[in-house]
């Protein structure tokens, strides 16, 4: 389907080895005492099972785009149920695409803003900052989420560079723009570099 492939090496998707390598590294960076960590692999069409109220013409995008994406799942073992940190990973068919799905993910966590006002989980207020740095664009977004009678932050960071997109989500762990927007950078930069060795193999 891909001929083009063969003759430039370099057009070539790199593997889901790429994500994986640069979720190692920041699965690396959470301290096993505290953590139990979670690794695996999210194909379209689960992520589309949850998206439910995404319209028509973006789920079709969404199919037709996003190559694959790889997530690392972060639970508390001092309190388990309480404090979850969630990376994330998104290869798109190129930097167009990936600024695309920063904005539809946006676009859906501000529904969510909307819809959850009355329900068992309550967003009580959002604040959205949007990150410009040259290539890299995202969105820094800060949540206070009630669940029963407790009140947490929770922060969101979509950030894109090339292909690739990396999304952190901290839910009741203290947590700033700036270090998340910094390990977001990281990530990028170490699924960058697992990319390009890998192209530069298969050369």
């Amino acid at each position: 389907q891909h001929p083009d492939w063969y003759l430039d090496p370099s057009l070539r998707p790199p593997s889901g080895t790429a994500l994986d390598d640069a979720l190692d590294v920041f699965a690396g960076t959470l301290d096993p005492a505290r953590w139990r960590v979670d690794e695996m692999s999210l194909s379209v069409e689960q992520m589309l099972s949850v998206l439910t109220t995404l319209p028509d013409e973006d789920r079709e995008w969404v199919r037709r785009h996003v190559l694959r994406s790889r997530m690392v799942v972060a639970n508390s073992r001092i309190a388990p149920g309480s404090r979850q940190i969630v990376g994330a990973l998104h290869e798109l068919r190129g930097a167009d695409e990936a600024r695309r799905w920063v904005q539809i993910e946006e676009a859906i966590s501000r529904a969510k803003d909307e819809a959850w006002v009355d329900q068992a989980i309550r967003i009580d207020a959002a604040e959205y900052h949007p990150i410009a740095m040259g290539a890299v664009v995202g969105v820094y977004a800060l949540k206070q989420v009630t669940m029963g009678q407790v009140t947490v932050d929770v922060h969101l960071l979509l950030l894109t560079h090339g292909a690739f997109v990396a999304e952190l989500t901290w839910s009741n762990e203290p947590t700033s723009q700036i270090e998340l927007t910094a390990l977001g950078l990281q990530l990028l930069e170490e699924v960058g570099a697992a990319a390009s060795a890998a192209r530069g193999a298969a050369r």
